[in-house]
């Protein structure tokens, strides 16, 4: 059982591996983290702990990353909190969907796990000094080799009016939630 009002990171995937290595990691950084393996114990989870992240794969069980963004979004205590989500599915139609219901970010799986972290670095309450240890460790992995995909960083809406993929990511939330 989980205690009301601790502070952690939420990492939801039904994949036991991607569950590990993200915990690994941030723990690694001091900080605390509560595994989900699938929406509805990430939207658990939300209820009772004040997340500083929420990492959501799209695609999981019982309830999908998209429509747990929408409930977790619902929620007051985390009406602005960060929420990532992680998919394999590929194409501007899943990115669009993620901005749909309010998704702060969205990375594309396979990722870097070095550079998945400098890119949620940004959300993390980390120390500035920690941050840029963190910069340098991707840094040097680039450097090594290339990402086999590289993440794509913080949505933004297309602007009113304008057919774009926020549009497209419709298609994908009418789906999802039929």
């Amino acid at each position: 059982m989980t205690p009301n009002n601790v502070t952690g990171i939420i990492v939801a995937d039904d994949d036991s591996v991607i569950r590990d290595v993200l915990r690994t990691r941030l723990e690694a950084l001091d900080l605390n983290v509560f595994l989900a393996c699938d929406g509805l114990e990430a939207v658990d989870l939300a209820l009772r702990i004040d997340a500083a992240l929420i990492i959501l794969d799209l695609k999981m069980p019982r309830l999908n990353g998209l429509l747990a963004c929408e409930r977790i979004r619902q929620l007051p205590r985390n009406a602005k909190t960060p929420i990532a989500i992680l998919t394999a599915l590929p194409g501007m139609d899943a990115a669009a969907a993620a901005a749909e219901v309010g998704a702060t970010a969205y990375f594309a799986k396979p990722f870097r796990p070095v550079l998945l972290l400098q890119a949620l670095s940004q959300f993390l309450p980390i120390s500035d000094a920690m941050r840029d240890q963190i910069r340098h460790n991707a840094d040097l992995a680039s450097g090594i080799a290339r990402p086999p995909a590289a993440p794509t960083g913080v949505l933004t809406s297309a602007r009113p009016g304008s057919e774009g993929p926020l549009d497209r990511g419709k298609n994908i939330l009418d789906v999802l939630r039929s």
